[in-house]
């Protein structure tokens, strides 16, 4: 399968719309009979396991957007520290996450 940049691995996941809604079409990709995935960065991988590091990152990233949007807290802090524990998993981690948090923060603070 081919699956462009619905899927990453090894390179962070780029956040260029919905959160809830990428998280959605990860459950339904996974559901696609397919034995391997070309993603849009990465090797080609073995399917769905090629999802696995992707939602993990995904959920993290609107889990701890959530604990933030919560109290109050400002999107500088959420650009700063959300998702942070996953940086040693992923390349531009640094380049790219405070933009995917800020994108999240923004979708997720009018839930």
């Amino acid at each position: 399968m081919f699956a462009g940049d619905l899927v990453f691995l090894t390179h962070v996941p780029v956040l260029n719309g919905s959160i809830r809604g990428w998280l959605t079409v990860i459950d339904e990709l996974g559901a696609i009979s397919a034995q391997r995935a070309v993603p849009g960065h990465g090797s080609v991988s073995d399917w769905p396991g090629a999802l696995v590091a992707q939602r993990r990152y995904l959920e993290k990233l609107a889990t701890d957007v959530r604990t933030l949007v919560a109290p109050g807290k400002p999107i500088t802090v959420a650009a700063d520290t959300a998702a942070a524990s996953e940086r040693s998993r992923w390349k531009l981690f640094d380049d790219y996450n405070a933009r995917n948090a800020t994108a999240a923060f923004s979708e997720t603070e009018w839930e």
